[in-house]
């Protein structure tokens, strides 16, 4: 174990993708046209999904198709099915609570991130509607816990990013953050709903930990980054009592009290790997991470619970895709 990882620390900056200088139309204008549908699966292919239920995982994969096609498999890396097949590239998917639906990001693919909208389906791909029209760069959407909303990050005209929520049929859209100074972005629900964990780099002026009411009151520091550059890309925990964070250069992936914001546990990673994105499992107890450790220059997904005080070694993660002709990222448990 290396001394980096024995002493927790943390020395790195949020992963960030490149924010688009872009004006995005204000959100209380009247609705457009619908955005262009994805194509469902065939009635065929839907008649033999196999059942994946609570555990199973939702990810982006360029495997079949270079613009990102949405697919879920069993936590194991088995009974891997498509659920997206169309001209346009998907990304960010996110299963609702009780298991029937997703949410996932639509994307044009020669819209110069431009043209992003929310979606939402049935579990087998079937019935896709569009759930906003924004006609901006959309992140990232996560159900909420009672699955009657939706929480998303948007791009905002000044090349800021703010957070959204929506209700599931598209009404009710309220921006939470509202601010031109800094970003908030890549947020996470708690397990009662009734609170958001989020990156931004507000007051500190790196990306931080930060906590706030569900409808955007009460914001709390709860992890100050910025002697390490900045963290971000938090997830809660199921039990609701931790969350994983990443942070950048190190590329550490960390799990931190969701009160404190102390650090509870780790996973050895190291920057040459880019660790990105990770998600809990149903029951709290592993990790599913984005990771180029396979050694094979693409994404793979894996797995790993993390490493404790106390461990006397690390403990290893389980690589879950090995694909070698493109990339699995933005992985997500289904509940």
């Amino acid at each position: 174990m290396s001394t980096r990882h024995a002493s927790y620390r943390i020395t790195a900056a949020l992963f960030l993708g490149a924010a688009l200088a872009a004006a995005v139309t204000a959100c209380d204008r009247d609705p457009l046209a619908a955005p262009r549908t994805p194509t469902a699966p065939s009635a065929a292919r839907s008649a033999t999904s196999p059942p994946i239920g609570a555990g199973g995982i939702l990810f982006v994969g360029t495997h079949d198709e270079s613009k990102g096609e949405i697919y879920r498999m069993s936590a194991d890396g088995s009974r891997l099915v498509r659920l997206t097949s169309d001209t346009l590239a998907d990304f960010w998917p996110h299963a609702s609570p009780d298991g029937t639906r997703f949410t996932w990001v639509h994307r044009p693919p020669n819209a110069v991130n431009l043209d992003d909208e929310v979606y939402v389906a049935d579990i087998d791909g079937s019935h896709p509607r569009a759930v906003t029209r924004l006609h901006t760069s959309v992140y990232s959407p996560r159900f909420s816990p009672d699955g009657t909303r939706i929480l998303f990050t948007a791009l905002m005209p000044d090349g800021t990013m703010d957070l959204y929520v929506v209700n599931v049929d598209g009404t009710g859209l309220v921006n939470l953050t509202n601010t031109s100074a800094s970003s908030e972005q890549f947020a996470s629900w708690s397990p009662d709903g009734a609170r958001i964990a989020f990156g931004s780099n507000r007051v500190t002026g790196h990306q931080s930990i930060w906590v706030m009411n569900a409808d955007g009151s009460h914001v709390k520091l709860l992890r100050d980054c910025s002697t390490g550059f900045g963290c971000g890309q938090v997830a809660w925990s199921p039990l609701g009592t931790e969350l994983v964070m990443v942070t950048s250069v190190d590329r550490d992936i960390l799990t931190i009290d969701a009160n404190t914001g102390a650090t509870t546990g780790y996973i050895p990673t190291d920057s040459a790997e880019a660790p990105k994105q990770p998600d809990w499992s149903s029951d709290g107890r592993t990790i599913v991470f984005a990771s180029q450790r396979g050694g094979n220059g693409t994404f793979d997904l894996w797995s790993a619970a993390p490493t404790r005080p106390g461990d006397l070694i690390p403990r290893p993660a389980k690589r879950l895709t090995s694909i070698d002709r493109g990339n699995e990222h933005e992985a997500t448990f289904m509940r």
